[in-house]
């Protein structure tokens, strides 16, 4: 970006003493901020469409429980349909705690997620298991290990892949039966996983992706052996455990990467050329819409050129198609889309200052610019080729929001769905005629609604009130910018007392966090999606009192 945006969190604070109770309202406490969950609501979350677009499966989750209840909307009836509730599943005697699910494209079987274990910031491990709807049976995958990792469903909803002690297994949903697919997994040895340096600096824990037809598996394999090892400190036992983590300093040597597809029959693995330099990065793999065609990211060890490569698996040629290069730093996205049926794929690129949409022809090599101007697209949420649309996030309307937009494939016609102010979130379905959104404002819980491609209500499926609001006196963030003495605009939000008197003066925190894609102030409910945002504009309201 050619401008840098700074935002800054500023709360009033008032001296004990100076303000007195509202009748009726009670005044924040700690325990209510944190030790309940009263200003939570109800929401639901793992929206999965079936194929046909006739409806789709989601987790409701409310105050207080620690698992999970599935459900299924149905899209022409209007109405939803319990699936599966906490405590239904038993295994060995205990009820099956539910986090998460996938489900097969016939709708005959769930890959459910037990009890989660964290490792680094994305990462994690697991039990699952594959219960199956017809029958109401319980299988649990992999004899009901905890330690798997990066379970994923293949698209034909036939196979569940996973990575146990960093090697890469596939298993049949029907039966369960495990297939390894690599051997030399160890601690320097990385298969279908990553290392520290890939999951904290581009954001990603899966280290595979199954091909659409789901006869391959594209898989990183990382070899740690000549990074340094940094060691830890676990001082949570009675006795301190050290943890040795590869942790490559700069101007130390980075794990070296490869990248393989394994064919799911044969248990035969291709290995793809990314090039003979081993000081890069390969932060994205990606299948294209044609099978046999991948498609790479590469990223020198500065991260300011950037390259998409194709690679023909039949051919075993490797070409790049388009790069991007900067004088400081490029950021890496998931915005790239192919288009089916097409050599075309869209893309965004901070080239212009701004991060924008560009269509790209991996045949021809022409590219054009899709969207434009002083504003930025935040990401894409898909293509509906039926129509020609592409549908994106942007802020073209005010930084402090997100609204769901969308242009034709030939950049001709441009359209802003969300119609009011705020923050919104879509799921669209497979054919792209309709989506869940996820609405709020500053002031306005997050609802959520099933929608017309257009925008257009056709059912409220969470109000998501909180009754608890009603009971304390809220105050909610004012918005305002100012100038630096450098002449940068930087957008602030204040919490005032609920009593403020503007002819006193009142102490006053200043709080700012400047940490890279950490947008801090939103006109939306919590300015964050998780409770523990909600949390922190509470704390910041309770500072006030």
């Amino acid at each position: 970006m050619s401008v840098l945006y700074y935002y800054l969190t500023i709360s009033f604070i008032l001296i004990t003493g100076l303000t007195m109770p509202i009748a009726s309202q009670n005044k924040l406490t700690l325990e209510d901020i944190f030790s309940s969950e009263k200003f939570k609501g109800s929401t639901i979350s793992n929206i999965h469409w079936l194929p046909n677009s006739s409806g789709f499966i989601y987790t409701r989750e409310h105050p207080g429980e620690s698992s999970f209840t599935i459900f299924y909307f149905d899209l022409e009836k209007k109405t939803e349909k319990k699936l599966l509730e906490p405590g239904e599943l038993l295994w060995n005697g205990k009820p099956v705690v539910i986090t998460g699910f996938q489900t097969t494209g016939d709708n005959d079987f769930l890959l459910l997620r037990g009890p989660q274990k964290h490792i680094w910031r994305h990462s994690y491990s697991a039990p699952y298991y594959l219960f199956q709807m017809s029958t109401r049976k319980l299988l649990p995958l992999a004899k009901g290990d905890p330690e798997l990792q990066n379970v994923t469903l293949s698209p034909n909803g036939k196979w569940v892949a996973y990575v146990k002690h960093n090697n890469l297994f596939v298993a049949e949903v029907s039966t369960g039966e495990s297939t390894q697919l690599t051997f030399d997994g160890s601690f320097n040895i990385l298969n279908g996983v990553f290392d520290w340096v890939y999951e904290e600096e581009f954001g990603r824990a899966d280290a595979f992706h199954w091909s659409p037809d789901s006869r391959y598996i594209a898989f990183w394999r990382t070899d740690q052996t000549r990074v340094k090892t940094f060691t830890l400190l676990d001082e949570m036992p009675h006795y301190s455990v050290p943890i040795p983590l590869k942790y490559p300093k700069v101007g130390e040597q980075n794990a070296i990467v490869k990248i393989g597809v394994v064919n799911i029959n044969t248990r035969e693995t291709q290995w793809i050329d990314i090039g003979s330099n081993d000081d890069i990065y390969i932060p994205r793999v990606q299948w294209t819409t044609e099978p046999n065609l991948l498609s790479l990211q590469r990223l020198n060890r500065k991260q300011n050129h950037w390259q998409l490569l194709l690679s023909n698996l039949s051919s075993g040629e490797t070409r790049v198609v388009v790069e991007d290069k900067n004088q400081t730093w490029i950021d890496i996205t998931d915005d790239l889309t192919f288009v089916p049926g097409t050599s075309q794929f869209v893309w965004s690129s901070e080239r212009s200052g701004y991060r924008h949409l560009y269509l790209t022809d991996y045949q021809s090599g022409e590219t054009r610019a899709l969207t434009q101007g002083e504003w930025e697209i935040s990401s894409v949420l898909g293509i509906d080729t039926n129509h020609q649309w592409v549908y994106f996030y942007g802020k073209k309307d005010s930084p402090l929001e997100q609204h769901i937009y969308r242009v034709s494939l030939n950049g001709k016609k441009f359209q802003k769905i969300s119609d009011t102010p705020g923050w919104h979130q879509a799921v669209f379905s497979p054919n792209f005629q309709y989506y869940v959104s996820f609405d709020s404002d500053v002031k306005t819980p997050t609802r959520i609604a099933l929608r017309k491609a257009s925008g257009k209500l056709i059912h409220q499926l969470e109000e998501n009130q909180i009754p608890a609001l009603k009971n304390y006196r809220m105050v909610y963030p004012e918005f305002l910018t100012f100038k630096t003495s450098d002449g940068v605009t930087l957008n602030a939000y204040m919490m005032k007392p609920a009593d403020f008197d503007p002819a006193k003066k009142y102490p006053v925190i200043v709080y700012g966090y400047g940490g890279p894609g950490s947008q801090m102030v939103l006109n939306r409910w919590g300015m964050g999606s998780r409770f523990r945002h909600v949390q922190r504009v509470l704390w910041h309201q309770y500072m006030t009192e």
